[in-house]
């Protein structure tokens, strides 16, 4: 049995589990071929971007697959309910869609890490994103001076700022768990756009 097609639900583990019991599980040779995707209501210049934008996930994020977090010390990437593309791509462009909605400027640099994209065995999709916003160093020419093999240093940082959005789901799936997850994502990515404007 394939204990990555555990369904997020507002059910506890065990009932959960229970279910899968009844219901069955995807076979060892069982292949589910379908990926999720965040991006199909882009807008078209999201591609196009000009923002100098650095994402970064937690490690456990990083492997394709939809996470649950299974206990307050347990993470389990999906073997079979997996992303398109690669999700710090997919949440790249998710940021620069809002950050244009916003007019933010393009003259800065922008850092994410994201620390949670995970539903829980209770039925939650939890979101947490720390966002930090710097001046775009300037270009490189053969007049920048070289700095005896030493690292530039980085410009100031004009804002920093975490956020965590999290919310319960209405019903059982993995598409119910990533549309809510995309939807945390887009709320704190709007959030700091409007926080950074108001702070600019």
């Amino acid at each position: 049995m394939d204990h990555n097609n555990l369904r997020p639900g507002r059910a506890l583990l065990l009932g959960i589990m229970g279910a899968l019991a009844l219901s069955g599980c995807m076979s060892a040779g069982e292949v589910n071929f379908e990926r999720f995707t965040l991006t199909q209501d882009v807008q078209p210049e999201a591609y196009l971007h000009n923002y100098d934008i650095k994402l970064d996930l937690a490690p456990i994020l990083d492997q394709g697959g939809v996470v649950m977090q299974m206990s307050e010390v347990t993470l389990r990437p999906a073997k079979n309910f997996r992303y398109s593309s690669s999700l710090s791509d997919e949440l790249s462009l998710l940021l620069s869609d809002e950050l244009l909605k916003a007019k933010a400027p393009q003259n800065l640099s922008y850092e994410a890490y994201v620390a949670k994209f995970q539903g829980t065995a209770e039925g939650q999709a939890l979101v947490t994103v720390a966002f930090k916003v710097r001046k775009r160093p300037d270009p490189i020419t053969p007049f920048t001076p070289i700095n005896q093999g030493k690292a530039p240093p980085q410009p100031p940082e004009l804002f920093a700022q975490t956020y965590e959005h999290n919310s319960t789901l209405t019903a059982d799936g993995y598409s119910v768990l990533v549309l809510a997850l995309k939807a945390n994502f887009r709320a704190a990515a709007h959030s700091f756009a409007q926080d950074l404007k108001a702070r600019l």
